[in-house]
């Protein structure tokens, strides 16, 4: 599944509740504006996995903000859905690296 990431600030919310263990879980795409205004989403200008979610508290990967070369990547499940833990995070990765720069590594 590609996601799109246009110019400047783009928030993609996600579509599915895959872990990111899994290999049908959403990867995120930088495409040109003019196309994909158009809808046309077939040449990515940036192609890369969503990261791994093993640090975090809850696998459930939830959508993007993109901003210059961060992606802004939170997960968790809503209160009650977690039995009443507070379990959100937001991690900043790295789009040329594909790294988290900020947010839990281990």
């Amino acid at each position: 599944m590609r996601i799109p990431i246009h110019t400047a600030l783009t928030f993609c919310w996600a579509h599915t509740t895959a872990p990111r263990s899994d290999p049908a879980a959403p990867s995120a795409s930088t495409l040109r504006s003019p196309p994909t205004s158009r809808g046309d989403f077939s040449r990515p200008l940036v192609d890369s996995k969503q990261p791994p979610l093993d640090a975090f508290r809850s696998k459930v990967f939830q959508g993007y903000a993109a901003y210059g070369p961060h992606l802004y990547v939170p997960s968790g499940t809503s209160y009650d859905t977690s039995g009443g833990v507070v379990n959100s995070q937001v991690a900043s990765i790295e789009m040329n690296t594909g790294k988290i720069v900020q947010g839990p590594t281990h």
